[in-house]
């Protein structure tokens, strides 16, 4: 295969993988991290200056 990801010299494929594995948990965690709060105060913001409460259909008034 040409388009397959070659294992470095010096490298087991399980190390090799595990390290690839972890990399790309950790990359979604930060990338999740940094976009949810954003969110959120976006959030805050437009239902504020809309006039709308974002939670009004899982309070029980």
């Amino acid at each position: 295969m040409t388009n397959a990801i070659r294992v470095p010299e010096g490298f087991s494929t399980f190390k090799f993988l595990s390290i690839l594995i972890l990399s790309n948990y950790v990359f979604k965690m930060v990338a999740a991290l940094a976009d949810t709060i954003p969110f959120y105060i976006g959030v805050k913001y437009l239902s504020t200056y809309l006039n709308i409460d974002p939670l009004k259909e899982y309070r029980k008034d």
